[in-house]
């Protein structure tokens, strides 16, 4: 399946990359013509812009990448530690020239809190999930900007981006498949992650599973209702963000590193981008993005396995509460 998968991806991105300018050219001048008909910010512009940043990271990567392979095998002498560390580097340069990128096209200014809880690794790390663009915070935030390490947790189908399949395989990371018949398999593959953390290391794994939507909450509050998880259902309730945690990866991460401290990360501003065609509506046009890291120390965390469902709704509840005050914080300052 990887094989088949890269021989699909690698030269349909390439491919994509190489063809950009003469795109550009041809639909440019159209965005540029509607965006100053519409009045609309050039949404349409900086849109196509993005994703043309977009295939060009893409294309760079998968360069780099087969650089750094080549390099690991013309030079013997070239230690796996370095190599990861490479893999690491071009990464954070990935994500970091991404979020930049997007900033300076969309003009939208970032403002993190709690940064202090990054001073040190050998922590799980817990973020919120609404869009496929808050993919790359903890790359860019964590990583790049407080060098620690990430052990990512994400679902497989993020493996038909080619730079997340090749550097994604070489770094220590677990690629679960959603509604696998093989559960306890992918909850072993899950914890086994944080079995030997070093000091600038983490494990980062996004306890919704999947993007927020108010019908996906309301689904799994039903469910919980249903398989008669009445209590936590009426903690699901009471969050009007973020959907309620799923307990299997979580839970076995919690449960299997007693040592391990939580940093919970909410963020907002990424609301209603689910993908790269969102941005033609102009909604990221001059956005605060808000970012917010909580730690939690290990040993104020529950080690009673019955109590960590009730507990870890508890805290998703207080991550709930900051979204909800940033964004109505946002609002008063928008209508002032």
């Amino acid at each position: 399946m990887r094989f088949v998968r890269r021989v699909t991806t690698i030269p349909l991105y390439l491919t994509i990359a190489t063809s950009l300018p003469l795109v550009l050219l041809a639909l440019l001048p159209i965005t540029v013509i509607a965006d100053a008909l519409t009045h609309s910010s050039w949404s349409r512009t900086r849109a196509l812009s993005m994703i043309a940043t977009y295939f060009f990271c893409e294309a760079i990567g998968i360069i780099a990448a087969g650089g750094i392979w080549l390099r690991s095998k013309v030079q013997p002498s070239l230690s796996e530690d370095r190599y990861i560390d490479l893999n690491f580097r071009l990464q954070s340069c990935w994500a970091n020239t991404l979020y930049s990128s997007a900033a300076l096209i969309f003009s939208f200014k970032t403002e993190v809190q709690g940064s202090e809880s990054l001073s040190r690794g050998r922590f799980l790390l817990f973020p919120r999930h609404v869009s496929t663009g808050d993919t790359i915070l903890p790359a860019v935030f964590v990583t790049k900007a407080r060098g620690i390490a990430l052990r990512y947790v994400l679902k497989k189908e993020l493996l038909w981006d080619p730079c997340l399949d090749i550097v994604g395989h070489r770094l220590r990371n677990f690629f679960v498949t959603r509604n696998s018949d093989r559960r306890s398999d992918e909850i072993d593959g899950i914890r086994s992650l944080a079995s030997d953390l070093a000091p600038k290391e983490g494990v980062l794994i996004y306890p919704e599973g999947t993007r927020f939507s108010e019908p996906k909450q309301k689904r799994i509050i039903v469910k919980l209702r249903d398989s008669g998880n009445d209590e936590l259902a009426e903690r699901a309730e009471q969050m009007s963000h973020v959907l309620p945690p799923r307990l299997g990866g979580p839970i076995a991460l919690i449960s299997g590193t007693p040592s391990l401290d939580i940093v919970f990360m909410a963020h907002t501003g990424f609301e209603g981008i689910e993908t790269l065609f969102d941005l033609f509506n102009g909604s990221l046009i001059g956005r605060s993005i808000k970012i917010g890291f909580r730690r939690v120390p290990h040993d104020e965390i529950p080690r009673d396995p019955s109590l960590l469902p009730r507990w870890l709704f508890d805290q998703w509840i207080l991550l709930d509460r900051w979204v909800h005050d940033s964004l109505e914080a946002e609002r008063r300052l928008a209508s002032s």
